[in-house]
């Protein structure tokens, strides 16, 4: 084993050695904790050199790639892979797999970036953070997506999650979408969610008008 001990010229600097890198160094999966085009085109380009660096590590040791590697889907925020199984591939998450979630990360990258992508990436993170302050208050039992008490709990967490909505003339447009158009909406979420990205649109429209 070679000395790690520093060593340094006449003049006190130190002096650069050649350091055997260990062959089976600790190699860190990126995490995905956010769904804006920017965010995952980031992850993936770090998701690539995990991938690299684990198969050129498979290489000398003779382990298989598909071992070595950590599932897609442990990489992904639990808060964001909830939303994204729910809302975006309409599953429970034990459902879903990782090569799901990489066919969904790479249709996100394969759109181009707008302003309706930006607005699909913020109404997913409004539910992403929804989702977090349950869990952070304990509030699972009459907020949470569990079978128990289905009906009248997805009843208060449309209300709530219509109540919170800004800015305002987001959440009078939704709020009234639902009282006249869409009454399936005040208990049924995943529809609700579809109907926030719409009036989202049509408000982004507006405004830059």
């Amino acid at each position: 084993m070679q000395s790690s001990e520093a060593r340094f010229d006449a003049d006190g600097d130190a002096v650069m050695q050649n350091v055997q890198q260990p062959v089976f160094g600790f190699v860190q999966a990126p995490r995905l904790t956010d769904w804006s085009q920017d965010a995952v085109v980031s992850w993936k380009k770090r998701w690539e050199q995990y991938v690299s660096i684990v198969r050129q590590r498979c290489t000398e040791s003779g382990e298989r790639l598909e071992v070595a590697l950590r599932p897609v889907k442990t990489c992904v925020d639990p808060e964001l892979l909830e939303v994204l199984c729910l809302y975006e591939l309409r599953k429970a998450v034990d459902e879903v797999t990782s090569k799901e979630l990489v066919t969904l990360i790479d249709a996100k990258l394969g759109s181009v970036k707008n302003a309706q992508d930006d607005i699909d990436a913020r109404v997913l993170k409004y539910y992403k953070d929804f989702a977090t302050l349950i869990k952070e208050n304990g509030l699972t039992t009459i907020l949470g997506v569990a079978d128990g008490g289905y009906v009248d709990r997805m009843k208060l967490r449309c209300t709530v999650l219509i109540d919170n909505l800004e800015p305002k003339m987001l959440r009078d447009d939704v709020r009234r979408h639902v009282k006249y158009d869409c009454r399936e909406a005040r208990r049924n979420d995943f529809t609700l969610f579809g109907i926030i990205k719409e009036k989202a649109r049509q408000v982004e429209l507006v405004q830059e008008g």
